[in-house]
């Protein structure tokens, strides 16, 4: 059986040979690979080296012609009978010669899915445009207590540098107890204590609305992106903006110059001191008397990146970068003009105290003696900066390193996200279940060879790992010291009748942090504060480079107020960003969680286990797991010859019947020339299709509760209601209740 397969490159119908098979192959989420998102893919097939064919691919063979790049992925459609059947992009991988000279070109057809892997290649996130979401004349402080849910980019307590530690007794409790590296963010009063009680500009780190950057994605490549990649869940995760090669937040643009502007004290009478700048003037010398000056600074701030700066008629003398310290002596002579400038993208108070020096040199003519006398002044001054008014918070200066394909990878692995492009370049996503659920049923007995056919094991490997990025920060290491694991990894090792089942341990790995969020303890009477942290640092309060960390956010809500020091005093915040191990809506709740951004099974941010069961494993990736790794699950192989409409409306999705057994979809080969067609199939039970099939579940707790549901109308995880003896659907049945 012959099916008329018609191949059109670039729109351009190719020759083919009239005896050459072309074996097209779709598949689903491999069973062997769990990880491998599904696509149609042709095992390599011949077309000659015709006149057209010839034209169409410019002599691809040869090096001395401007010959299509083999490397590139070109467009193709196949049809069927003259209809469209399926549209993609093939690849030119060689040239076969006959008797010396160019016979066939060897090509691969590849699913529309590869236009990701063409239009994307290895692009990284910096080569996205976020420019729109650049923020003008940031106002760090306003920043921080801004609580719109669909703001790009918030600024959450993620301590990137140092420790934090809460005491709501005794602001200057990290001062006075000689900790270092520091600093206590609960608020209980106004006075200062620099660099050890309340957050500055510089402590901030933006957080970036995965949202924005699908939307980015979209607006780079032509793409639109829909389904479950769009569910609140997913794009209101927040990818932390860390740049760890930098020192400070990437505030502005560039520092701005603020010259010290009040100064007063007293110099000698020769000198000039005016509310700017000094004038040096020192009295006549002669031939045995001689006088010079000389002068130090140092700048009092909270500010941690400046350059503090003594200038001699306009140019750089002397610097400082560092709190309380004062620079070197630098000389001046008489009529030199003297100003002081600091340079930072924070906003701070500087307050300047230079010490002046005036020595007066004297020689004896009669026996050479030298006597010295020196007078000391003191000149001060200060300045309060708005660099919080200046520059620009720019988006691309603070992404950490990732491709777009790593993003997406990590989303679709970390979801159980399967996705089917369309011929406009709609990127059509779905969990795995959802995606299940929406497939037909065939009954295809009639066209199935039962007389030859394998029934194996479901797959080779002994478990499965989900894990995400090694481990750099003080929290991750002392999760996994105390419960020998990384925080939310998940491994699944079946036994059967007590012993190891044979294989490997397969890895389900994302090249992002699952990083635990720390509920901070209040020092003052050993309490747990409502102040939940990101630490990035290790034990000595080093910043670590990590790969990139996904986070949800709470507004904080009635919570402990954050102490915020604004230069000249220290200010209560009651209205902030908190990150959460687990997605409630943007709200701190008991009972609004939908989703948990761990795989397996952990406390939330407080310690307790209201949410514990709302791992990513346990809602989106049990049933997969079921169909690898359960005992009563088999993998069935056949060779079928299946009609031609058929072989059209068979989706990766659909459900096969087959002498009254149930298969699920791994992989149809149909080779168009034989019309045989490979079938390799997932053997399920008649139990196994709840898994998947739209269930009506009734709440017989005893009391009204809520659960977190995948809804058959959208394939979307939802929070629900359901009263005692009431009763909701959902995709597979009760996924998870709320305790």
């Amino acid at each position: 059986m012959k099916y008329p397969l018609e191949i059109y490159i670039n729109g351009v119908e190719v020759d083919q040979f009239s005896d050459e098979s072309v074996t097209i192959k779709k598949s689903v989420k491999s069973f062997k690979d769990i990880k491998k998102l599904f696509t149609e893919f042709s095992k390599t097939f011949s077309i000659p080296t015709s006149k057209k064919n010839n034209k169409l691919f410019k002599h691809v063979y040869r090096v001395d012609t401007t010959a299509v790049d083999s490397r590139v992925l070109i467009p193709a459609t196949l049809k069927l009978n003259g209809v469209d059947f399926k549209s993609g992009n093939v690849s030119v991988e060689g040239t076969q010669f006959k008797d010396g000279k160019p016979y066939a070109y060897k090509v691969r057809f590849y699913g529309k899915l590869t236009e990701l892997n063409k239009l994307i290649g290895q692009d990284e996130l910096t080569d996205l445009d976020f420019s729109s979401l650049d923020i003008d004349n940031p106002n760090f402080s306003s920043l921080f207590s801004d609580r719109t849910s669909t703001s790009p980019v918030k600024f959450p307590l993620v301590c990137r540098s140092g420790r934090y530690i809460a005491h709501s007794g005794d602001f200057d409790f990290a001062s006075t107890e000689g900790l270092t590296n520091t600093k206590n963010i609960r608020y209980s009063s106004t006075f200062r204590s620099p660099d050890h009680y309340g957050l500055v500009d510089n402590d901030l780190i933006g957080a970036l609305r995965v949202k924005n950057i699908l939307d980015a994605i979209e607006s780079k490549y032509g793409l639109t992106i829909s389904g479950a990649m769009r569910a609140n869940y997913v794009e209101d995760l927040h990818l932390i903006l860390q740049k760890t090669d930098q020192t400070t937040i990437e505030g502005a643009s560039a520092k701005t110059d603020y010259n010290i502007h009040n100064l007063s004290g007293s110099v000698n009478s020769e000198s000039t001191l005016t509310s700017t700048s000094i004038t040096v003037g020192l009295p006549s010398g002669d031939a045995f008397t001689d006088y010079g000056f000389k002068l130090r600074f140092k700048l009092v701030t909270t500010a941690s990146n400046f350059d503090g700066e003594i200038l001699i008629n306009g140019s750089v003398a002397r610097t400082v970068n560092t709190s309380n310290t004062y620079s070197t002596y630098v000389s001046a002579s008489s009529g030199s003009v003297i100003t002081f400038r600091v340079s930072t993208a924070e906003t701070a108070t500087f307050t300047l105290t230079s010490s002046i020096v005036v020595t007066e040199t004297e020689v004896d003519p009669f026996d050479g003696e030298t006597y010295i006398s020196q007078d000391f002044y003191t000149v001060s001054g200060s300045v309060g900066t708005v660099a919080g008014g200046t520059g620009a918070y720019n988006i691309t200066p603070n992404l950490p390193e990732m491709k777009v394909s790593d993003f997406l990878g990590d989303m679709f692995k970390r979801f159980n996200i399967v996705a089917q492009v369309a011929d406009d370049l709609t990127v059509n996503t779905y969990h795995y279940d959802y995606y299940i659920n929406q497939g037909n049923e065939h009954n295809v007995s009639q066209y199935v060879d039962i007389s030859d056919y394998n029934i194996n094991r479901p797959n080779y490997y002994s478990g499965v790992k989900f894990t995400g990025a090694e481990k750099k920060t003080i929290l991750e290491h002392g999760f996994s010291k105390v419960n020998a694991r990384k925080f939310g990894e998940l491994k699944y090792l079946p036994q059967s009748e007590g012993n190891v089942i044979d294989g490997s341990v397969y890895s389900v790995d994302i090249k992002s942090h699952i990083m635990p969020v720390e509920n901070l303890t209040d020092l003052n009477d050993a309490s747990l504060s409502d102040l939940n942290v990101i630490t990035l640092t290790d034990k000595d309060g080093t910043e670590q480079v990590c790969k990139p960390v996904f986070t949800y956010l709470d507004r904080a809500g009635f919570s402990d107020p954050v102490a915020y020091d604004i230069g000249t005093s220290v200010t209560s915040k009651v209205n902030y960003w908190m990150p959460s191990v687990v997605y409630t809506e943007n709200t701190i709740s008991s009972t609004l969680g939908i989703v948990g951004g761990y795989f397996g099974s952990e406390f939330n941010e407080s310690g307790e286990d209201t949410y514990s069961n709302l791992g990513l494993f346990n809602l989106l990736w049990k049933n997969t797991i079921s169909l690898t790794f359960d005992e009563n699950k088999r993998r069935a192989s056949y060779t079928a010859y299946l009609p031609l409409r058929l072989v059209k409306d068979i989706e990766p999705n659909d459900t096969l019947i087959i002498h009254n057994s149930r298969h699920l979809i791994e992989s149809i080969e149909t080779n168009y020339l034989t019309g045989e067609s490979r079938l390799e199939l997932i053997l399920i039970t008649e139990e196994d299709k709840s898994l998947f099939d739209t269930t009506t579940v009734v709440n017989s707790t005893g009391g009204g509760d809520r659960f977190v549901i995948l809804q058959p109308s959208t394939g979307i995880l939802d929070n629900v209601y359901i009263s005692n003896g009431g009763s909701d659907t959902s995709v597979g049945g009760l996924l998870a209740q709320i305790n």
